[in-house]
């Protein structure tokens, strides 16, 4: 689960305040908004924390398990262990680590807790036809649009403080003669430049945004249309749309088990940010040590 925590915070940084670079320095870094990555870390993970003792809690109700007490965890790891170590003696498979930490047995305890509330909470609540074809209708743009491609090709005129008058001239007479007629691969070689062709994954989240100026100006082209001058990391790019593939969002009965799996873990999410309300008690009450085992710290 810290994994997950970890990942989100990096991901909230780099998207906020273009952080890359996530070593020891970057945790007790603050950025300009005066946030700093660890103590959002312990912010979000105590969160995550109090989450996964309602699932504790929720699963001991069904009797999933008889103790949620951190003495009682550690003993089932203990456990966990011996027969992980007694399989190995007797060659039976074992399945992921020899033997575990408290905190990775802490994940792989909640994870298949996770999965058997789920389950059960979709079995008990199973939704009708119309239920998940409206559900469907609510996330489909969100997690199954297919957002689409541009394959293209471009002249990237990287520059210095040195150079950079002379190559946006470059930059600005190749525009001239692709607006004269010139094709896009002879108007290059005329200036002594070869192009590179290059495909943009618009689900790729991370690449668009690590050149958000040459994606927007590809955003609406169509193909054998070209961009004006664009400017970013250091260099000049122009280019041409060659082909692409429009967006598309797949019928519902073509991802219909897709849907009845989230429509089961929305419904587990929900159940447990109700149940939440009703242990409040736990914010209070949560160990130190299950905050360090957590956190890895």
């Amino acid at each position: 689960m810290i994994g997950k925590a970890k990942a989100s915070v990096c991901s909230y940084f780099y998207t906020e305040y273009q952080a890359e670079k996530y070593d020891e320095v970057f945790w007790v870094t603050t950025f300009t908004g005066g946030e700093k990555p660890i103590d959002k870390l312990r912010e979000d993970a105590l969160q995550l924390l109090v989450h996964n003792r309602v699932i504790l809690a929720e699963s001991q109700k069904r009797g999933f398990l008889s103790d949620t007490h951190f003495t009682a965890l550690e003993k089932m790891a203990t456990e966990e262990n011996q027969k992980r170590a007694a399989a190995v003696k007797n060659g039976e498979p074992v399945y992921g680590p020899v033997s575990l930490s408290m905190g990775e047995y802490y994940d792989y305890l909640l994870s298949n807790l996770s999965i058997r509330l789920k389950d059960a909470l979709y079995a008990e609540k199973t939704p009708d036809e119309a239920a998940l074809r409206a559900f469907y209708e609510e996330i489909r743009g969100e997690m199954f649009k297919d957002k689409g491609k541009t394959d293209y090709m471009e002249y990237r005129l990287p520059y210095t403080a040195a150079d950079r008058t002379v190559q946006k001239e470059k930059a600005e007479d190749l525009i001239d003669r692709l607006r004269a007629g010139v094709p896009f691969t002879q108007a290059g070689r005329e200036l002594g430049m070869e192009a590179q062709e290059q495909t943009l994954d618009w689900n790729l989240t991370r690449t668009v945004a690590q050149i958000p100026a040459l994606a927007q100006a590809l955003a609406d082209l169509q193909p054998a249309e070209f961009t004006g001058v664009v400017e970013e990391n250091a260099a000049f790019t122009v280019a041409i749309c060659r082909s692409r593939v429009e967006q598309t969002i797949p019928a519902f009965d073509d991802v219909r088990e897709k849907v009845e799996q989230l429509a089961a873990q929305r419904l587990l999410e929900d159940y447990l940010a109700e149940r939440a309300d009703e242990y409040d008690e736990i914010i209070g009450d949560i160990p130190n040590e299950w905050l360090l085992v957590f956190l890895d710290l």
